[in-house]
């Protein structure tokens, strides 16, 4: 059993040192271990509520102090996007179906005192930055643009990229249970615009409300 294990032992420090890559991460893991270890770090899994009923919004929060926390969130849109002629007269207008993808990525400060021992909850304020990607396009959408607009489509693939500040309050029940509204306002910074005329290429603000229900781990 011993000779075995020595064996094994052997192995296993063999293909650490040839492998770069299994280097790289046992480092990593050793890095994250004592941080994942310590008692007040809080994981949660959240799902809005608020979404409309043709998409979805999923999140993760990691919270390593009791002040700070890191939220990714991931969603999905089923869209009407409107097309509205570029001409100012006549003014037409049409619906073509296409499916965003949303990805966010959220810093958060919880005003707790020092005395508190509260861990992540109550009030907080926060910045995030909020990007969007189509991922489908009705295939009229080509023609549904030349007819109105009377003019060759040319149009990228939809993207918006937002950062902007959020406050929201977290509400902890039975140590488990979370029920958290959030409120935030976001500037859009892309490139992208509905035209390539410039006079449709002013920042465009965006507020938010999302009911988050979830379960801290």
């Amino acid at each position: 059993m011993e000779t075995q294990l020595i064996m094994l032992s052997e192995k296993i420090q063999f293909m650490y040192i040839k492998n770069n890559k299994l280097k790289q991460l046992i480092t990593i893991l050793v890095l994250l271990c004592p941080m994942l270890l310590l008692g007040q770090v809080k994981h949660e899994a959240k799902v809005n509520l608020l979404t409309r009923p043709d998409g979805y919004k999923l999140a993760y929060e990691f919270i390593p102090k009791k002040k700070l926390g890191f939220e990714l969130g991931i969603g999905y849109l089923f869209e009407d996007t409107g097309l509205l002629s570029i001409d100012p007269e006549p003014v037409t207008f049409s619906f073509v179906d296409t499916e965003v993808i949303i990805f966010y990525l959220e810093t958060k400060y919880y005003f707790l005192s020092k005395e508190s021992e509260k861990i992540g909850e109550g009030f907080w304020g926060g910045l995030y930055t909020y990007h969007e990607i189509e991922t489908y396009r009705d295939p009229n959408y080509s023609s549904k643009f030349q007819e109105i607009n009377n003019t060759q489509y040319r149009e990228k693939p939809y993207r918006r990229l937002d950062f902007g500040i959020s406050t929201g309050y977290k509400f902890i029940l039975k140590k488990h249970f979370i029920i958290e509204p959030t409120s935030g306002l976001s500037v859009d910074i892309s490139d992208y615009t509905s035209s390539k005329h410039k006079d449709f290429a002013s920042p465009t603000f965006t507020g938010m409300f999302f009911l988050n229900i979830g379960y801290r781990f």
